[in-house]
């Protein structure tokens, strides 16, 4: 009976190791170890100990794969923070919102240099003066 425990208990943490390959190895060899001490633990307390015992503390724990997710690792074992060009998109993110902040500050500037440029000739009566007399000169 012992040996069927201990078989459900390797199948389940050889998933685990398998979903969470993208894992250092350092934090992995740490959560499988945190995983079967919680086993431990939980058969410890039970009264049984059968192998219905066993199936019922994998299953609380959860699925492999979504220890995986929530340890860090997507469940298909490949981090996509770690994923081949995924610094180079986030490198190209960064530059586009630099560059539209910063066309957004030059079009802003450049709004308001026209617009009291524009308010501040036509205010001033002197140009406006000048104007009527070069258009009436001709």
């Amino acid at each position: 009976m012992r040996e069927q425990h201990d078989r459900l208990v390797e199948q389940y943490l050889a998933r685990v190791e398998q979903a969470t390959a993208s894992l250092p190895q350092q934090s992995r060899d740490e959560l499988l170890s945190d995983l079967r001490e919680h086993i431990d633990a939980a058969l410890a307390e039970s009264p049984s100990k059968s192998e219905a015992d066993v199936r019922a503390i994998l299953e609380r724990l959860g699925d492999p794969e979504e220890i995986a997710a929530a340890a860090g690792s997507s469940p298909t074992g490949t981090d996509p923070a770690y994923a081949p060009g995924s610094r180079k998109k986030r490198v190209w993110l960064g530059i586009g919102i630099v560059a539209a902040v910063v066309i957004g500050i030059v079009a802003l500037c450049g709004l308001v240099f026209f617009s009291t440029t524009e308010r501040s000739a036509l205010s001033d009566t002197s140009t406006l003066e000048r104007l009527t007399e070069d258009l009436s000169a001709h």
